[in-house]
Parts: C-alpha cells; sequence; structure tokens
C-alpha cells in the first residue's frame, strides 16, 4: 500500500497528477481493506492536495477536492479519537497532521473565492491548536530530580 502512495507522491511532483490520482486510489484501497484508519486519512489527503492542485486551472476540481479534504478531516478526528490518551507523541502528531489539512482546505476555499468559509475553517484549526497546547506535558520541570 505505502508503495502506491509514495509513487502518488512521485508523480504528484513531477505533475503528473492522474497518475498520481490512481495511485492513491489503490493506497486508498489497500489502506481501506487493513482498516487502517491513519493510512486512509493520509491518502485522503494527498487525493485533496492533488485535485486542489488541479482546481487551480479546471474549476469543476474545486468541489472533489473539498469532499476529499473534508473526508481527510472527519477520517483524521477518527484517528486522534482512538489514540491511546497516554501517547502524547501520536495525538500531537495527529493533530498537526489535521491542522495542515485544514491550512490547506482554508487555501482552497481562498482559491474558490470563499473567504468566509476560510475563516471558519480558521477557527476551528485554532481549536485544534488549543487541544495541542493541552497535551503538552506540564510536570517535567524538574528533570534532575532523582526518582
Amino acid at each position: 500500500g505505502r508503495a502506491h502512495g509514495n509513487l502518488g507522491g512521485v508523480y504528484r511532483n513531477l505533475g503528473q497528477y492522474e497518475l498520481a490520482l490512481e495511485h492513491y486510489a489503490k493506497h486508498l484501497d489497500i489502506a481501506t481493506q487493513l482498516q487502517d484508519e491513519s493510512g486512509q486519512a493520509s491518502t485522503q489527503h494527498n487525493v485533496a492536495t492533488t485535485l486542489a492542485t488541479l482546481a487551480k486551472s479546471d474549476a469543476t476540481q474545486g468541489p472533489k477536492a473539498l469532499t476529499a479534504f473534508r473526508h481527510a478531516l472527519a477520517l483524521g478526528r477518527q484517528v486522534h479519537a482512538r489514540l491511546d490518551p497516554n501517547n502524547t507523541a501520536a495525538r500531537l502528531s495527529a493533530l498537526q497532521d489535521q491542522a495542515t489539512t485544514i491550512e490547506q482546505l482554508q487555501l482552497l476555499l481562498l482559491n474558490l473565492d470563499k473567504p468566509t468559509e476560510a475563516l471558519l475553517e480558521g477557527d476551528a484549526c485554532r481549536g485544534l491548536l488549543a487541544a495541542k497546547v493541552s497535551f503538552e506535558p506540564a510536570a517535567n520541570h524538574d528533570l534532575d530530580a532523582p526518582t
């Protein structure tokens, strides 16, 4: 599965977006079969960013990109909700992934001349950042104290 995701990234970087989308679709199918929600979320994000790039020259891709970004966010929330509450690093990483997806979604909305929606997504991102701050370890100030 990851090989298809990696190939999708290579093709996207080469500007061969249709081939990128084909490989992302294969990666998404495999991640779905394996019930790998994290893989699904990251691949859906990659699909969305590729469609957003295509939307710059083909307006029909904009709604597809919006749908893909929103699906990636929903999957990201599921991944975050299922993580061990004590695994701070994984939870922070999942929140960062969601914030990155929101940022890309905002850029798409601005490109689609939807500034109000972009601002609302910014509010959602600030909420994620507030959640991220609440995960920061607070009791590690006395690291040199003997145990």
